[in-house]
């Protein structure tokens, strides 16, 4: 899982990748929300 995920990130430069990073976190938790609305009705 590791190395596909380096190679996924590998055509990114290294401030491309945190940044690819920091608004992957913003989608999944904002997806975690979505879910955690939809469980609670």
């Amino acid at each position: 899982m590791l190395k596909s995920q380096e190679r996924f990130l590998k055509p990114l430069a290294k401030p491309e990748r945190k940044e690819f990073m920091r608004l992957m976190k913003i989608l999944i938790d904002a997806n975690e929300e979505l879910k955690n609305i939809s469980i609670e009705k």
